[in-house]
C-alpha cells in the first residue's frame, strides 16, 4: 500500500461523499471527538495513479474540530 499524505492540493480538490447522518460511523465521530452530527463531513481525494494503481484518500472532518482517520482505497474498475 501507497505511503502518501494528503497534500494542499489534495485538500482543495477533495469532494463531500456524505455528510451529517449520512455517515454511517457519525455517532462514533461525535463521541470520540465532538462537535455537531449535522457538521460532520466524509471527503475524498481525487483519484491518484500510485504504482500502476488507482487510489483515494477519504477521512471524515468537521471545520474546528479537526480532520480524522484518514484511510486509502484502491479505486476497483467498474
Amino acid at each position: 500500500m501507497p505511503d502518501t499524505i494528503l497534500t494542499k492540493e489534495m485538500l482543495a480538490r477533495s469532494r463531500v461523499i456524505a455528510k451529517g447522518k449520512a455517515i454511517r460511523e457519525v455517532e462514533r465521530l461525535v463521541r470520540l471527538y465532538g462537535g455537531k452530527v449535522s457538521l460532520w463531513l466524509k471527503k475524498s481525494s481525487p483519484p491518484l495513479e500510485m504504482e500502476g494503481r488507482i487510489y483515494e484518500f477519504h477521512w471524515y472532518e468537521q471545520r474546528g474540530v479537526g480532520r480524522f482517520e484518514v484511510k486509502i482505497k484502491e479505486v476497483k474498475d467498474s
